[in-house]
Formats: C-alpha cells, sequence, structure tokens
C-alpha cells in the first residue's frame, strides 16, 4: 500500500532534531529556504530521516504545519531538572525540564500552538515525551 508519507518532527533530549519527511528532489533547498541558507541539513540514510541543529525545532515544526496543514511534533523532556526562573525566563523553544515547557518562557513552547494530546511515554528513566499536533488552515 503506497499512500501519503507520514511527516513528523522529534525533539530527543541531546542530540540533533528528527524530521520525518521523505528524502526527495527539492527538500534540503526547501529546509535552507525555511530555515536560512546556513542550516546543514543531514539526510541519514540509514534511518531515512532528516537531522538538523536543535535550535529550528519551532521553525521546522511551523513552516511544516503551514506547508501540509497538520504536523505531529514530539518533545522529549527529563524528569530530573527542575523548572526554575531560568525556564520561566526563556527567550528560546529549547526546554527540557520537569514542566514539559508549559511555563517555559511565560508562554510555554507551545504557545500559539492548538494543543489537541498529550501523550506520556516513558521512554528511558526518567524521561517524558510529549506529543503535539500542530493545525493549520481548515484543520483547526
Amino acid at each position: 500500500m503506497s499512500g501519503k508519507p507520514q511527516y513528523g518532527v522529534w525533539r530527543p533530549v541531546v542530540g540533533r532534531v528528527v524530521i520525518k519527511m521523505p528524502y526527495a528532489p527539492g527538500n534540503r533547498a526547501w529546509l535552507k529556504d525555511v530555515l536560512g541558507d546556513r542550516i546543514r541539513p543531514t539526510w541519514n540514510k540509514d534511518l531515512g530521516r532528516w537531522e538538523i541543529a536543535r535550535n529550528h525545532f519551532g521553525s521546522v515544526v511551523e513552516a511544516l504545519a503551514d506547508r501540509l496543514g497538520r504536523i505531529d511534533a514530539y518533545m522529549d523532556f527529563t524528569c530530573i531538572e527542575r523548572c526554575d526562573s531560568r525556564c520561566k525566563a526563556a527567550r528560546s523553544r529549547e526546554c527540557n525540564c520537569v514542566c514539559l515547557g508549559k511555563n517555559h518562557g511565560q508562554g510555554g513552547v507551545t504557545h500559539g500552538w492548538k494543543l489537541v494530546s498529550d501523550t506520556l511515554e516513558i521512554k528511558v528513566t526518567g524521561v517524558k515525551r510529549r506529543h503535539i499536533v500542530v493545525l493549520r488552515g481548515e484543520s483547526v
């Protein structure tokens, strides 16, 4: 069964952001157009996925939602870190504390996104995953 390719963005606790998006002519150029000429998207042939720097997580989620109308975003958070003034005063979307981004920058990492569901998954002791579906257009 061939069907429409599945898309998604995952920000692990450490390492590069993972984009589940097929390798196709123009996708590298699209990523550079959206995220800037200086970005170095890597196609991981073995795992069949794109990988980009962590600081581009929010931008690529927004761009894929605009492009596709819907995107699934996954963010992993450690449970051992505490939510404190550094989280609440943050200016970027980079957060990995126990609040799961709810207090981050006083607007949360999901500020302006429609939260459809939270999924709690224990991957490794001390790690939680938050699943957010970002919708655009008539789907909202």
